[in-house]
């Protein structure tokens, strides 16, 4: 039989659909008697219907991860003291931010995948993904599912390459190139991080976006700003100011 404490189970399975169930009284001379009012997930009554939900017990591995780490998705294991064998109506899925995720053996969890076995699993997308366990009992459905969550709160880097000590001075009317710019991120490749540049004047106007050059249209201070954003969302930037004479 399984065993079960708070809902973590023993490997391995029932080897029938009898329930059974033993009482030894001990040290006793006189009358004895004993009243089971509940067993496992199954109360006793005068009543000729079954009651009691069916359980769900699995190892979980909920929690918060690095993009790219390989969990495991443990086998589910059921039971229902009524009907112990439930495999035929256990089902597990995992679905990511993008659906149904692929084990590393390739099987899809989708719910149609066996469930007598456990499944490594890649987290290579930012979000949540969500393991579900369902078993279709005599009395109805119970499901026990958790969440995965995988993020990242660190912002990338990003600067200017050989930027002149004070201000760099550029002719009015006259296009002016940008400078380079350097990116890092602590997981994102740096072709995975998006870079706009952004021009202002000395009133904060502005007067371009996206571009890699602009034309100064007047005297003044401008500053140029590039903002880099990651994949998971986080961003940075840097700036540095040019004098259109």
């Amino acid at each position: 039989q399984n065993t079960y404490s708070m809902l973590v189970p023993f490997e391995f399975d029932f080897v029938s659909d009898l329930c059974l169930f033993d009482v030894e009284f001990v040290g006793i001379t006189g009358n004895a008697s004993i009243l089971v009012r509940q067993l496992n997930n199954q109360a006793f009554a005068n009543l000729g219907m079954d009651i009691g939900d069916p359980i769900i017990g699995v190892k979980q591995s909920s929690g918060s991860y690095e993009k790219g780490t390989k969990v495991t998705i443990y086998r589910g294991y059921t039971s229902d003291i009524l009907a112990p064998i439930l495999t035929n109506d256990f089902t597990l899925s995992v679905e990511g931010p993008s659906g149904y995720v692929m084990s590393e053996d390739e099987v899809l969890l989708d719910g149609s995948c066996p469930n007598n076995r456990s499944y490594e699993i890649v987290l290579d997308e930012y979000g949540t993904y969500t393991v579900t366990y369902n078993i279709d009992g005599q009395t109805g459905s119970k499901t026990l599912s958790y969440r995965i969550n995988v993020g990242d709160e660190v912002p990338p880097t990003i600067s200017f390459k050989d930027v002149p000590n004070g201000i760099q001075v550029i002719k009015v009317n006259k296009e002016y190139t940008i400078l380079d710019y350097e990116v890092s991120d602590n997981i994102s490749n740096a072709n995975k991080l998006s870079v706009t540049l952004i021009v202002y004047d000395e009133h904060f106007g502005f007067i371009t976006a996206g571009s890699k050059t602009f034309v100064p249209n007047k005297k003044g201070t401008y500053t140029i700003y590039a903002y880099c954003v990651d994949e998971a969302g986080n961003s940075s930037s840097c700036s540095y100011k040019v004098q259109a004479q």
